[in-house]
């Protein structure tokens, strides 16, 4: 029993479909560290914002960027900035990660995805934010809660620790102290 032409051809289409769903898939995957981090931080740039922090839909839009954005180095950030800012060490503003960090955390998913990839945070002021936003959103893991508490020890604590911040974290773990 022999295969008609449209059984041919349609075997065909299949196994060229597979061909470049796996050449695809070789393509994606040798993209380098460096080159999605710079796709992503192109992406922040665009995103569309309301009066200061990014819209829902920008951050919905991002939040597929998520593992990227918890990979991201200084490095990537200061290269990203010099090249297409002009700025200058110690120039660069960290805050569009930061607001963008800040809407990604309103999702519980999110959430759940950082902490599950906590540890593995590159940049320390991105770490920063979302320990501070797992800690206000109570999750308050005794990763989280030491990495916390080391920025509220530090002799040069991250961006962002203000005082009120470090007030509020010392009296929740204060008051989480089982009593005596």
């Amino acid at each position: 029993m022999g295969y008609g032409t449209s059984q041919v051809n349609q075997r065909y289409a299949f196994k060229m479909k597979t061909l470049f769903a796996i050449c695809f898939a070789i393509l994606l995957s040798s993209c380098t560290h460096g080159q999605r981090a710079q796709t992503f931080l192109r992406k922040v740039e665009n995103m569309e914002h309301g009066s200061e922090l990014p819209t829902d839909e920008a951050a919905e839009l991002l939040s597929s960027d998520l593992p990227t954005l918890l990979s991201l180095t200084e490095a990537d950030y200061k290269r990203w900035a010099e090249e297409h800012h002009g700025l200058k060490e110690g120039e660069y503003d960290i805050y569009p990660l930061f607001a963008l960090s800040w809407v990604l955390g309103e999702q519980k998913r999110n959430r759940d995805y950082v902490l599950s990839h906590f540890d593995d945070i590159k940049h320390p002021d991105v770490k920063f934010v979302w320990a501070w936003i797992l800690f206000t959103k109570g999750s308050r893991t005794d990763n989280v809660m030491r990495y916390l508490a080391t920025c509220v020890s530090s002799e040069n604590p991250p961006f962002g620790m203000r005082e009120d911040l470090r007030r509020e974290f010392l009296k929740a773990a204060e008051s989480s102290v089982p009593g005596d």
